[in-house]
Formats: structure tokens, C-alpha cells, sequence
């Protein structure tokens, strides 16, 4: 099986800034030996600066025009799409290029990305990701991503999220969406609890959205909002193992990865690992579906 690598090394629209510079540093440590060593073929996708745009809000839509189009051409080619981004709202250009309405979405984060302009007071953009791909806000402009269309709550699932501003988990309850969370008060049981969430789980294809700071400090520094209270490294490895014998996984999307603050070898690794993991995964369901067929 063929893994595209497609890096988006954008923050706010800006190329190589911060959690931007996070792709070229997988790519420096080895993600693409790493997946050759699994015995899979890869190739580099690089989705182009979009200078031209006005403003942080304009370029990173247009942002992920071009993503969704990069996985929607890789996944009719039939290799997997490995999404290396900056920010997490790529996620949602993503879900519009794979273009399954019967798929889900494993969402690995220490935060919720459900908040709307209406509701978030520091103007942090990237914080509105799941909530653009529900449908709760930005709606013009996600409709103007070929192939996008509101994921329904039901169809996503948390892992690790623990660091809440006032009222972002009661939205979270309240739209129904399942979810598995840290704590920074007591030791979480994050592979047990993922994988009983997955056997109640609607889906049975899924992408899967990798922020770095579902990690807890204690691996490492993932980014400036980094929380304590989640996953160490061989949680997340057992996560993401479960994950793949329950779900198909569809893509892969890594993000929010600061590679200049404290730890940054450890999260990279552990990304790197995570990453070798599905895409194995995405090549085995592949190869059994053709050897059936």
C-alpha cells in the first residue's frame, strides 16, 4: 500500500510558525523511513503557501480547499492519506476530501475544538475545529470546501480531552458526543476506556485526528496549551492499536506538534510510532478487502 504524506505546515494561515513547524520536523526524524520500514511506499504531497488570501480566517480556508482536494485525489488513487498540519482545523478539510458520510471521527486532543465565535473569548481560531465540522459555526465558508458536509455529533469520538474553559464539556455533553477523559487528579485507564467507547461506537470506518497534546507533559511539551491529566506514550500506543482492530481508519491527521519546547525527540516519536501503527493497519483491511474480492 501507497502513504501519502501530505504536509500543511501552517499556523493561523502562516507557514513554519509554531505548531506550522511541526510537519517538517516529522518529516526530519523519519516518519517517512519509518513507514518504509513497515514495508510501505510513500510519497511527499506539499500542500503550497496561500499568500494571496486576506486575512488568518481567508487563508486557512483556503488551506483546506486544498487539503480536502490533496485527500480526496489520494484516496481515489487508493493509497492513505497521512496528513501532517499545523493547526487541528485541517481536520475539517480532511473529513470533506474522504467523503464518507458513514464514516467516523476518533478525535485524540486535550482539548474539545467545539466552541463558535459566540462562545470563545480569546479569538483562538483553531478552537472551533470539531465545531466547524458539525455545523455549529462558519457554515458559508465550509460549504465553500469541495465535499464537505456537517458531520453528525454521534459520529465522533474523544480521547483525552481534560482542559476545559467555563461551559466547552456541558457543549460537549450536550450534543451527545461520546467521549473518554483525562484527568489531573487521578490515573485514566485511557486504552480500556477507548476501546469500550469503540465497541458502543456507531462507526465502523473512522479518521482518526492526532493533536500532540494529547500527550501529557510528562512525555513532553506538544504545544503552548499542553494540559496535564493525559495519555503517556505507551497509552497512546495502545489506544491507537485498539482503535485499528475495531475501525477501518481512513486517514490520519497529525497536528498542534511544537518541535521547539521541551521533550519535543519523546512527542515526536511517539507521533512517528502512532503513525507507522495505522498506516500497517489501513494496509492490512486493504489487502484482506482485495484478497476477498
Amino acid at each position: 500500500m501507497r502513504v501519502e504524506i501530505i504536509a500543511a505546515p501552517f499556523h493561523a494561515g502562516e507557514e513554519n510558525v509554531r505548531v506550522g513547524a511541526g510537519p517538517h520536523r516529522l518529516l526530519a526524524d523519519g516518519i517517512e523511513d519509518a513507514l518504509r520500514a513497515a514495508e510501505l511506499s510513500t510519497e511527499i504531497r506539499l500542500i503550497e503557501p496561500v499568500h494571496g488570501c486576506e486575512g488568518e480566517i481567508g487563508r486557512t480556508f483556503e488551506l483546506k480547499r486544498q487539503v480536502a482536494a490533496a485527500v480526496a485525489e489520494t484516496r481515489a488513487s487508493g493509497a492513505f492519506p497521512l496528513v501532517l498540519a499545523g493547526n487541528c482545523n485541517t481536520s475539517v478539510g480532511v473529513a470533506a476530501g474522504v467523503r464518507d458520510p458513514e464514516a467516523g471521527l476518533v478525535w485524540f486532543d486535550a482539548h474539545p475544538d467545539f466552541d463558535t465565535p459566540n462562545e470563545h473569548q480569546s479569538g483562538y481560531f483553531d478552537s472551533m475545529g470539531v465545531a466547524t465540522l458539525t455545523g455549529r459555526c462558519w457554515q458559508a465558508l465550509a460549504h465553500s470546501i469541495p465535499g464537505f458536509r456537517p458531520l453528525p455529533a454521534q459520529q465522533i469520538l474523544y480521547c483525552g480531552i481534560r482542559d476545559f474553559e467555563p461551559g466547552q464539556l456541558d457543549r460537549v455533553e450536550a450534543a451527545g458526543i461520546a467521549a473518554v477523559l483525562g484527568s489531573r487528579t487521578e490515573q485514566v485507564d485511557f486504552p480500556g476506556k477507548l476501546l469500550s467507547a469503540l465497541r458502543c461506537f456507531p462507526c465502523r470506518r473512522a479518521m482518526i485526528h492526532l493533536d500532540a497534546d494529547c500527550l501529557d507533559p510528562s512525555v513532553g511539551t506538544a504545544n503552548e496549551y499542553a494540559a496535564p491529566g493525559g495519555l503517556t506514550s505507551p497509552q497512546l500506543t495502545q489506544c491507537i492499536e485498539a482503535l485499528c482492530k475495531e475501525l477501518v481508519p481512513l486517514s490520519l491527521t497529525i497536528a498542534s506538534f511544537h518541535p521547539g519546547l521541551q521533550g519535543s525527540e519523546r512527542i515526536s516519536a511517539s507521533l512517528i510510532s502512532a503513525a507507522v501503527i495505522v498506516a500497517v493497519a489501513a494496509a492490512a483491511r486493504t489487502g484482506s478487502a482485495q484478497s476477498g474480492s
